[in-house]
């Protein structure tokens, strides 16, 4: 009997923990790439939390200090279309926003991540990433 218990509890932790390792996302990282000469490369790595998303950007700093607007667009780099979220500005090359979107919603193939000059040279893009289908 005590056996069968023990066996019963292997098989129960067993199973929890099969569960929970295929049940997490692994977070998801877009290369972003230099535009307009600006020399701004890195990535963005976006983590699954529930029904939002962490967006971290890293990317190689632009003037020192100027906030750098960025935003997740509709449409793939380098054309990309609306702004579907507006993500906290990028300084020093560093951004953390918590999305309300799930990276489910975000990872649908057809969205990218677009860092701006300053927010008076808005039209003026220094760095984009494509977010991958997941």
């Amino acid at each position: 009997m005590r056996k069968t218990l023990l066996m019963a509890a292997l098989l129960l932790v067993s199973t929890v923990l099969s569960f929970s390792a295929t049940s997490a996302q692994a977070p998801v990282v877009v290369t972003m790439n230099a535009e307009n000469g600006s020399g701004q490369t890195g990535a963005a790595t976006l983590t699954a939390m529930g029904l939002q998303t962490l967006v971290q950007i890293n990317i190689a700093p632009g003037p020192g200090g100027v906030a750098q607007p960025v935003h997740i667009h509709s449409g793939r780099c380098p054309n990309v279309a609306a702004i579907v979220h507006v993500l906290s500005d990028v300084v020093n090359g560093s951004s953390t926003t918590l999305v309300n979107a799930s990276l489910q919603e975000l990872a649908n193939g057809n969205l990218a991540i677009n860092a701006h000059k300053s927010a008076l040279e808005i039209a003026i893009s220094t760095s984009c990433g494509d977010i991958p289908l997941m």
